[in-house]
């Protein structure tokens, strides 16, 4: 279903985005696209959904930079795999790229035996998108402040903590696992389809990972306390709260991303006239990185051979936690 690319303003509040795009030279409106019939950018997910939206800002921006109509295209379902598949059998001429999210990426390839592509084979980078770091949160009744306190909590106390996450095999759950194979602290996970921060807040679970959007307001009306962020260093815009590094749990990171990427096959001067602009939007369009900073989204950039070695760490990492903890798509 295609849908026209509209404007979607996000909810504001103040931040700091850094910005990596070292070794790229300044996007020219020069494309090397020699039709001008639409350039369309697969979204496996519904209208509305984070990636749709951010999605659409930079299709109105490509417009614009390279002269040449982006259109936004949601194929949603089965975790996002129907629309990966339809993309790495288009055609590879670069008028069908895809904003590929942690699960499509890195993720899925380890919980589905059913998947008839490969991304390792079928996609080729373009440029990381968007990067947006999990927070470990508690609800305000539990009696812990710090990382510290709710691991001897979840050592010591006579039933094992409970923690919740928005499905099975999802990028918040597979954050939870990797901090219970990093401190040894036993847990059991609940799986929701909807309503987990309800129940956080009622106390009916004891921890979430949670998206910085949906959690900074809470915490700022006392409602839950952050304990950490899954960065490598501290956010500007979360500064008052300590990485996982610093709260003891060392060589911890975990949070969602967007990467563009498309077919393999695709002419590297495409790929190339993609990753310039894209690299240039994130870098001087202020309006974009003010709605980026609104939801606590750190903007991508950098080559395609970084976003390549981003992935392979990404599928590491988390092929080892779905093994260790025997995550399956059913289950």
């Amino acid at each position: 279903m295609m849908i026209p690319i509209k404007r979607v303003w996000l909810a504001a509040f103040a931040g700091l985005v850094t910005l990596s795009v070292a070794g790229f030279a300044t996007a020219t409106s020069e494309s090397s696209y020699p039709h001008k019939k639409p350039v369309r950018i697969v979204v496996p997910f519904g209208p509305g959904s984070t990636p749709d939206v951010l999605t659409r800002e930079l299709a109105i921006r490509l417009d614009k930079k390279l002269g040449q109509t982006f259109v936004v295209e949601n194929l949603a379902g089965a975790s996002g795999i129907s629309g990966t598949q339809t993309v790495t059998r288009a055609a590879p001429d670069g008028y069908t790229i895809l904003a590929g999210t942690i699960g499509i990426l890195a993720v899925n390839q380890f919980l589905y035996d059913n998947i008839s592509y490969d991304v390792t084979k079928d996609l080729i980078p373009i440029t990381l998108f968007t990067r947006n770091p999990n927070v470990l949160v508690v609800p305000a009744s539990l009696p812990v402040d710090t990382v510290e306190d709710l691991i001897k909590l979840g050592k010591t106390r006579k039933d094992p903590l409970n923690y919740g996450s928005s499905g099975n095999g999802t990028s918040l759950h597979l954050a939870a696992e990797l901090f219970k194979q990093k401190t040894g602290m036993p847990a059991v996970h609940v799986p929701y389809s909807k309503g987990v921060m309800n129940d956080l807040l009622a106390g009916r679970i004891d921890f979430v990972f949670y998206h910085i959007s949906g959690a900074l307001p809470l915490a700022q009306a006392g409602k839950l306390k952050i304990l950490a962020v899954g960065t490598e260093k501290r956010w500007p815009i979360l500064n008052q709260y300590p990485t996982f590094s610093e709260a003891g749990v060392g060589d911890f990171e975990a949070g969602g991303w967007i990467a563009l990427m498309a077919p393999t096959g695709v002419p590297g001067d495409v790929v190339k006239t993609l990753s310039v602009a894209i690299n240039d939007i994130l870098t001087n369009d202020q309006v974009l990185r003010e709605k980026f900073n609104a939801q606590g989204i750190e903007a991508g950039g950098g080559s395609p051979e970084e976003l390549q070695a981003f992935i392979d760490n990404e599928r590491n990492k988390w092929r080892q936690v779905i093994k260790t903890a025997d995550i399956q798509a059913n289950n």
